[in-house]
């Protein structure tokens, strides 16, 4: 991907903090702007990993996958990545989703890297890398699903995407870093 243009001063006023904002249509590579490109994954890592249940179960949602998606419990997703197997299948098949997804080089954090968070939750996900699982989202095998959730999200998880338009579907997710500052992120499709 090119170098990120800087954040449009508009966006800039309206927080305090670094900004990135990746998008596209399908079939394009991602246009990135701002000086923010990469993070902690959090809860929106929780899609690949419910397109993994999907997929062993043959693309059938499952209560613990709608709680993980529409409401981001976080019990839900971790009993969703334990019934993946162990720590190394589990980010195994994750790993396959991402790059059935078409993104071939993030790699799924499968231990606890601090206490308290979900090991996936901790994956660097590249706002690219992300804007371009999201592209594909549609065409992977066992997403219809999960996209159908993302889709029916809480109304107390729909800001950014989740009040934009019609037809929009997206998974926000959020976290602190050591020092406490949070970052939030949100990834999905909206049909313009």
């Amino acid at each position: 991907a090119a170098d990120a243009a800087p954040t449009p001063p508009g966006l800039a006023k309206l927080v305090s903090g670094r900004v990135g904002v990746a998008f596209g249509p399908p079939g394009r590579p991602p246009t990135v702007v701002g000086d923010l490109r990469s993070g902690p994954a959090w809860s929106t890592m929780k899609v690949p990993v419910a397109i993994a249940v999907s997929q062993r179960n043959g693309g059938a949602a499952t209560s613990t996958m709608t709680a993980a998606i529409t409401q981001s419990d976080n019990a839900s997703a971790m009993a969703m990545w334990t019934s993946l197997g162990s720590p190394s299948r589990a980010g195994a098949a994750v790993q396959s989703v991402l790059a059935a997804g078409g993104d071939t080089g993030t790699v799924v954090q499968t231990q606890v890297v601090r206490s308290g968070f979900t090991p996936f939750g901790q994956t660097d996900w590249s706002l690219a890398a992300q804007q371009t699982f999201a592209q594909n989202l549609a065409c992977i095998e066992g997403a219809a699903p999960v996209v159908r959730l993302m889709g029916q999200v809480d109304g107390s998880q729909s800001w950014g995407l989740g009040s934009a338009g019609s037809d929009q579907h997206f998974k926000g997710g959020w976290g602190p870093d050591p020092d406490g500052k949070y970052l939030v992120r949100q990834f999905g499709t909206i049909r313009v």
